[in-house]
């Protein structure tokens, strides 16, 4: 009896054979209805007028020869209403008609948006005709103009490239206002993308004449400042307005910078920063750098070892082993009475299984993600139950920067789909998420004020030279501080104070490399802090439409405003 597995497996090959037999049914059928279509009518001209007004407009006058071999009601022309330029940002162009004729009588016809389209139904839905008629639609084009830095630019794609026929015949005339003349022209022939200039061109004058045996696209590129130019503030403003959707963008921008100035905004203090000369209420070196930073960062985690280490909780010993390899231990000297929540977690994560010695190396294997995470959230809640930060702002600050990396993946969709602009403002809105997220954090007004000492105390230790007066006297104060030295990223400069100075080795740290001076000291704790850091980061598992931009002497068939194309019915 075959197995579950198999029958499902057979039942999604049927499925699949299926829809790919079905789909070549169809594509058949298209293919048999437009040959169909093709051969009972045909487009024998196509002639145009495209001429430019001072108000920047442009009057389209069509005049479309056609022959039905078969009884048709008439013919259907679409003309594109919203482009897309470079960037992929949404261009509209408004378009008014005029007149619709049929050998030269008014004839029934209506117009209907569909897409990105306008589409002009000609003919009477009881009656049919057959043979040779003529055809003429005359309509306005707003907003189809292009502006260059020497010269403005008609790029007008004459016959459209969806056409149903072909076009046997086409002309265009650009009929230009008076004052201006022709600074450069190209015509380009063939379907979309086609770089081809199969066509003649003859000037006389503000007027200029295209003529192929193929579709055609025309680019007119003539004396700038005889019409009137829109100004910036209208082109931003239609810009805006095509693109709306970059307003979520902007609005989800704002949102965030609300929700940091409710929620996240430190209470100001205006009080200057003077040097402290200790550390605020005795606050260890993790604290004050959550102060300082709102994190928890990678300096923390060894500020918060030799914190230990200094209050004689831990000893470090470093050892020359195989190979001249340095092997760092870390020995347990007592239990963890006294200490906090977080430095308990510490020593838990250090010494497991009542082990009192543990070696760098063996952490790298033993130390979880999760440990760290769980030290990293007890760290957070002390300062909440210390009551130097809100609570509420610490678990908005995961919400703003999840919301953050939305938005930086999802700028490429929304690019790719309504533009450029709006896909880079929610890229920029995602970046801006990352800076509001980190800062969410709120500081009290206590926190704030201890943030402000805090700020002295690093002042102190970074220009200590200046204040040797207020430490000289005091001994281990190089060791003393170390552990703030290193969360300030201020280690090198704290041990070149004490360059000169006669520095003993502290009886917490062993070590097998000689001991000289503070700078060697500060070089080899350094050493110490990057291979804990390895440690304490484990590894992840190893796992195997057409554009409207000018020609500005380019372009190509089917580019431009105008276009679409004509079909029968």
């Amino acid at each position: 009896m075959p197995s579950v597995t198999m029958i499902m497996f057979v039942i999604r090959q049927l499925i699949c054979r299926s829809f790919v037999f079905s789909g070549l049914i169809v594509l058949g059928i298209l293919f048999v209805a437009t040959q169909a279509q093709a051969a009972d009518w045909s487009i024998e001209n196509f002639d145009s007028v495209i001429e430019v007004n001072e108000d920047a407009t442009l009057t389209v006058t069509e005049q479309i020869e056609v022959n039905f071999d078969v009884a048709k009601h008439g013919i259907l022309r679409s003309i594109p209403v919203s482009y897309h330029d470079d960037f992929n940002n949404r261009v509209r162009a408004n378009i008014t008609i005029i007149s619709v004729f049929q050998d030269e009588k008014p004839v029934l016809y209506d117009v209907n948006r569909v897409g990105s389209e306008k589409v002009i139904r000609i003919g009477d839905p009881n009656v049919t005709i057959l043979g040779k008629h003529i055809y003429s639609i005359s309509y306005q084009v707003d907003r189809a103009l292009l502006y260059f830095d020497d010269f403005d630019e008609v790029y007008w794609n004459v016959t459209g490239s969806d056409s149903t026929v072909l076009i046997q015949r086409s002309t265009a005339v650009v009929s230009l206002p008076e004052g201006a003349s022709v600074i450069q022209a190209k015509c380009f022939t063939g379907g979309y993308g086609s770089l081809d200039e199969n066509c003649g061109m003859a000037e006389d004058g503000n007027v200029i004449g295209f003529a192929a045996d193929d579709m055609m696209t025309v680019a007119v590129g003539f004396t700038k400042g005889v019409i009137n130019q829109p100004t910036l503030a209208k082109r931003i403003t239609w810009f805006l307005i095509d693109n709306w959707i970059a307003l979520f963008p902007l609005l989800l921008m704002l949102a965030v910078f609300i929700l940091w100035w409710k929620m996240g905004r430190d209470p100001k203090l205006h009080k200057t920063i003077i040097a402290e000369y200790e550390p605020p209420q005795g606050l260890w070196a993790p604290y004050l750098g959550l102060l300082l930073q709102s994190t928890v960062s990678r300096q923390a985690l060894t500020a918060m070892i030799i914190h230990l280490a200094v209050a004689g909780y831990i000893g470090i010993e470093v050892k020359e082993g195989d190979k001249k390899k340095e092997i760092t231990t870390l020995i347990k000297k007592k239990s963890d009475t006294g200490l906090d929540e977080p430095h308990k977690k510490l020593m838990k994560i250090l010494f497991k299984s009542d082990k009192n010695e543990t070696t760098l190396d063996s952490l790298k294997n033993r130390i979880q993600t999760s440990e760290i995470s769980e030290l990293r959230k007890s760290l957070y809640k002390k300062m909440q139950q210390d009551k130097l930060f809100t609570s509420s702002s610490f678990w908005l600050r995961p919400v703003v920067l999840a919301l953050a990396v939305v938005q930086i993946y999802s700028s490429v969709m929304l690019g790719f789909f309504f533009g450029g602009f709006a896909g880079a403002l929610l890229f920029i809105g995602g970046i801006l998420s990352i800076v509001f997220g980190l800062l969410m954090p709120k500081r009290t007004l206590q926190g704030a004020e201890l943030a402000r000492k805090a700020a002295g105390f690093k002042l102190f230790m970074h220009t200590a030279e200046r204040y040797r007066s207020q430490w000289q006297e005091r001994e281990h104060i190089f060791f003393d501080y170390l552990p703030y030295a290193i969360i300030f990223r201020d280690t090198d400069h704290w041990a070149k104070v004490f360059a000169n100075l006669d520095i003993k080795q502290p009886d917490w740290y062993q070590s097998t490399l000689p001991f000289n001076s503070s700078t060697i000291f500060a070089s080899q704790i350094s050493s110490f802090s990057k291979s804990f850091a390895a440690a304490s980061t484990p590894h992840a598992p190893s796992s195997g439409g057409s554009g409207y931009s000018g020609s500005s002497g380019g372009g190509f068939s089917g580019g431009g405003f105008g276009g679409g194309g004509t079909s029968s019915w």
